[in-house]
C-alpha cells in the first residue's frame, strides 16, 4: 500500500536499519504512538532503537507492533486501553445526549451526533485539517457509513484515517483495517480525468443501530500559494445533525476574515480565544434538522448554514494569480489568430463576428476535462493547445473564446462563476468555483455574457444557470451580478391552425418556436435521438393528447445549424376529440401552455424560497375553426395578472368568420420569491392553472340549448 504519512515512513525505515536514534521533541510539540491493536499512547518524546520504541515514561514496543507515530498532537489521555476505552465512554455519552433530539426525527434514515472540522494553518503557509464524524445508523441506507473514502489531490495533499470503528447495539467494538487502506483513482463521469486519489476503507461490522466513528486528517503540505487557505464547511445535511463544529486557528501575524451565512439570529459570530502562537475562531450549532430538498430551492449551500474563511478579504490577489495563467493562455499565436480572421471573414458588424467564433467554438470543441493541477483548474491550458487538441473544459473554451476575440479585436474578458453552487462573495474570497464563462463589452462601453461550454446555444442566448448570480472578472477586476434577461430570450412559442369536424375530430397543424434554453435543450435531445425515435416521441406526444391520435405530418428544421433557429412542424389528427353530451360539444385546446407547470407548488408548505434559474416565457396561440350547424355557447373568460414575478395574459375570442382565435403568455420576470410572497405567488398562479384547463363548449345551432 501507498505509504500515507512520513511516520509510516520513519517506521518502515527503523524496522529495516534497526539502529536509530531520533529524540523527540518536549510535550509541547506532542507525540502519539498508535499500535496496530489499537491502543494509543502520547509521550512528550520517544527513542527509537535496536527495533524498538521506548517512550519517556519507560514503556517499550516492538517496532511490528505500532501502526503509525504522529507529531504535533496534544496528548489526551494516560494512552493504552485505558484511554481506548475513555473514547468509547465518550462516544456512548455522546449518543445518550443527542437522544432526545434523535427522538423528535423518527423517520430519519441517520442520526449525525457529532461533526466536527478543525483547521489548523501553519506558519510555513501549509495547514491540516483534522474531522471527526460521529453517527448512528438507523436505517439500512445508511450502513453505507461504513465505507469510508476520502479524496486527495496527489503531490499536494495526503490523507491518513486515525479511526475508522463501530459500536454495535450489543457493545462490540469492531475496527476497520487502517493498514489496509486502499489508494485508487476514482470513477470518472465520461469526459472528466482529474489527478485526485481516494482513500478508502471499510468498518466491518456496521448494522442497523451501530455508532460510527472516523477520524481523518487531511494535510496541504505542497499548497500551490501559500496565502490561498479558503477553509468552508456547511452545518447542515440530509440527516439531523446533533452537533456540528468548526474550529480554524491560524498564526497571530494571520487574522482570519470570515462569513457565516443562513446562521440562526446571534449563532453566526464565533468563539474566539487566544491559544499558542495563534489565534482560535469556532463556530458551533447543536440540534440542526435535516435539509428536506424541496423543488426549485435556492443552489447547494445557499440553502443551509456555512461558513467560509480566509486570510485577507476581496478578490485583488486572486485577479493577480489569475492573470499570470489568463494573460498568456489567452494571446493568440499567430496561427491562432489567422484562424481566427478566416472564421469571421465576410462578417458585417463586431456581433456577426462573435457569433461566429461563438458558434465555432461550440460545434469544434468538446467538453471533456483533464486536469492536473491548479494552474490548469483554474488557468487552463493555452487557447492555442485547447484548439489543437479539440477539446477542453469550460476555462479551456473560456480561453479560447477571448484568445479569438482578441484576434479580432474585440474587447472581453473570462470569468468564473458558481453555477449550481453557492453564490460567490464580494468580501471572502474562495476557489471552490464550479464554471467559467465570457462577457463581451461593445464599442459602446454595454456588456453581455456567453457561455461557450455547451454545444446547442444559438446566439446570443446562453444557459440560464448562470444567470442572476454573481461573477468575478479577473481582467477588468470586477465582481458583478450577470442581470437576468427579459423573459423571452428563453421562450418557447407554438402557433397552431385547429379544425373540428362535425364527428368531433381536430385537425391540427402547429409551428413550434424556441430560444435560449427551451432551443437548447430541445435541440440536445433531439440530436441524441435517431430519425425513428424523433418520430416515435412526437407520435407519443400527440397521443397524451387524446386516444388515438395519429401524427400526419412531422418537420424539424435547423436541427444541426445552431446558427440557425430551431423550428418544428406537426400535422396531427384527434378522432373524437371533442365530447358530446345532448347538443353541446366539449374540448379544451390540446397541450395548451403544456410546459407551463409549477412543480415547486407542488408541497403544501415550503421552507425555502422558491429560486428559478432565469427569466422565462411560454406563449401559445392560435385559431380553431367552427363546423356549421355549431356556434359558441360559451368561452373561457380572459385574464390578465400582473405581479412582481410574473404576468399573464390569456383570452378567447370569437370571430365573424367562424373561428376561436385564443392566446396564453406566461412570462416570469424574478428569480426568486421570497416566502413572504409565497401565498400570494400561490394564489395568483392557480388562476393561472385554471385557465389553462378550461374548456370550450359549443351547441347545436338547430334543437335549442341545454340549460
Amino acid at each position: 500500500m501507498r505509504q500515507r504519512c512520513g511516520a509510516s515512513f520513519l517506521v518502515f525505515l527503523v524496522a529495516v536499519v534497526g539502529i536509530l536514534l531520533l529524540p523527540l521533541a518536549p510535550a509541547s510539540a506532542g507525540t502519539l504512538v498508535e499500535l496496530k491493536n489499537g491502543e494509543r499512547w502520547a509521550s512528550a518524546a520517544f527513542e527509537l532503537a535496536s527495533g524498538e520504541i521506548r517512550l519517556e515514561d519507560g514503556k517499550i514496543f516492538p517496532v511490528a507492533q505500532v501502526r503509525k507515530i504522529r507529531y504535533g498532537v496534544t496528548a489526551g489521555g494516560t494512552g493504552g486501553a485505558a484511554s481506548a476505552a475513555a473514547d468509547l465512554q465518550e462516544i456512548l455519552r455522546l449518543a445518550s445526549e443527542a437522544a432526545a433530539f434523535e427522538a423528535k426525527h423518527p423517520d430519519a434514515g441517520g442520526l449525525v451526533i457529532l461533526d466536527d472540522m478543525n483547521y489548523r494553518y501553519r506558519p510555513d503557509g501549509t495547514w491540516i485539517l483534522r474531522s471527526r464524524g460521529v453517527y448512528k445508523v438507523k436505517k439500512e441506507d445508511h450502513k453505507a457509513w461504513a465505507d469510508v473514502t476520502v479524496a486527495f489531490t496527489e503531490g499536494r495533499e495526503r490523507v491518513w484515517v486515525l479511526t475508522a470503528r463501530a459500536i454495535s447495539p450489543s457493545g462490540e467494538v469492531t475496527s476497520a483495517n487502517l493498514d489496509e487502506v486502499k489508494i485508487t483513482k476514482p470513477q470518472m463521469s465520461p469526459g472528466m480525468f482529474l489527478k485526485y486519489l481516494y482513500a478508502s476503507t471499510r468498518i466491518p461490522g456496521v448494522e442497523v443501530g451501530s455508532l460510527v466513528e472516523v477520524v481523518v486528517e487531511h494535510e496541504t503540505y505542497n499548497p500551490y500559494h501559500r496565502e490561498f487557505f479558503f477553509p468552508i464547511s456547511y452545518f447542515q445535511t440530509g440527516d439531523p445533525v446533533f452537533r456540528s463544529r468548526l474550529t480554524i486557528t491560524t498564526p497571530r501575524d494571520k487574522p482570519l476574515f470570515w462569513e457565516a451565512r443562513n446562521f440562526p439570529p446571534g449563532r453566526d459570530e464565533p468563539r474566539q480565544t487566544e491559544v499558542e502562537g495563534g489565534r482560535q475562531y469556532v463556530w458551533e450549532l447543536t440540534e440542526v434538522p435535516p435539509l428536506v430538498e424541496e423543488p426549485l430551492m435556492p443552489k447547494g449551500a445557499d440553502a443551509m448554514p456555512y461558513v467560509q474563511a480566509s486570510l485577507f478579504e476581496g478578490w485583488d490577489k486572486i485577479y493577480d494569480w489569475i492573470n499570470t495563467y489568463w494573460q498568456a493562455n489567452t494571446t493568440p499565436t499567430p496561427e491562432l489568430a489567422s484562424q481566427a480572421r478566416q472564421i469571421v471573414a465576410g462578417a458585417a458588424t463586431d456581433d456577426e463576428k462573435v457569433a461566429r467564433l461563438y458558434h465555432w467554438i461550440q460545434k469544434n470543441i468538446r467538453y471533456i476535462i483533464i486536469k492536473g493541477d491548479a494552474a490548469t483548474v483554474y488557468g487552463s491550458y493555452p487557447a492555442h493547445e485547447t484548439v489543437a487538441k479539440q477539446f477542453g473544459c469550460c476555462v479551456d473554451k473560456a480561453m479560447v473564446f477571448s484568445a479569438m476575440l482578441n484576434a479580432v479585436g474585440i474587447r472581453n474578458g473570462p470569468l468564473l462563476i458558481n453555477a449550481g453552487s453557492h453564490a460567490l462573495s464580494p468580501r471572502i474570497p474562495n476557489l471552490n468555483i464550479t464554471h467559467s464563462i465570457s462577457r463581451i463589452t461593445r464599442a459602446d462601453g454595454s456588456k453581455y455574457y456567453l457561455d461557450a461550454t455547451g454545444y446547442d446555444y444559438r446566439y446570443p442566448t446562453f444557459s440560464s444557470f448562470n444567470q442572476g448570480r454573481p461573477v468575478i472578472d479577473p481582467f477588468d477586476r470586477s465582481f458583478d451580478v450577470i442581470p437576468l434577461p427579459p423573459p423571452d430570450h428563453h421562450q418557447r412559442h407554438i402557433i397552431s391552425t385547429m379544425t373540428l369536424a362535425l364527428d368531433g375530430t381536430l385537425a391540427v397543424q402547429t409551428e413550434r418556436f424556441y430560444s435560449g434554453d427551451f432551443e437548447a435543450g430541445t435541440r440536445g435531445f433531439l440530436k441524441s435521438m435517431k430519425p425513428a425515435e424523433r418520430r416515435t416521441f412526437f407520435e407519443l406526444r400527440v397521443n397524451s393528447f387524446g386516444q388515438g391520435a395519429a401524427l400526419d405530418g412531422l418537420e424539424i428544421r435547423n436541427l444541426e445549424e445552431i446558427e440557425q433557429p430551431l423550428t418544428i412542424g406537426l400535422t396531427y389528427r384527434l378522432p373524437a376529440y371533442a365530447r358530446f353530451i345532448a347538443d353541446l360539444a366539449i374540448f379544451a385546446v390540446p397541450g395548451f401552455l403544456e410546459s407551463l407547470e409549477f412543480p415547486e407548488l407542488g408541497v403544501a408548505s415550503r421552507s425555502y424560497p422558491i429560486e428559478y434559474e432565469s427569466t422565462a416565457s411560454h406563449f401559445d396561440e392560435g385559431s380553431i375553426a367552427i363546423p356549421a350547424g355549431w356556434r359558441v355557447r360559451s368561452l373561457p373568460p380572459p385574464l390578465e395578472i400582473s405581479t412582481p414575478f410574473f404576468t399573464f395574459s390569456g383570452s378567447f375570442t370569437e370571430t365573424a368568420d367562424r373561428r376561436i382565435v385564443y392566446k396564453g403568455r406566461f412570462d416570469r420576470l424574478a428569480k426568486v420569491v421570497p416566502l413572504a410572497a409565497l401565498a400570494e405567488f400561490r394564489a395568483q398562479v392557480r388562476r393561472v392553472e385554471k385557465f389553462k384547463k378550461d374548456r370550450i363548449f359549443l351547441v347545436r345551432e338547430e334543437g335549442g340549448t341545454k340549460e
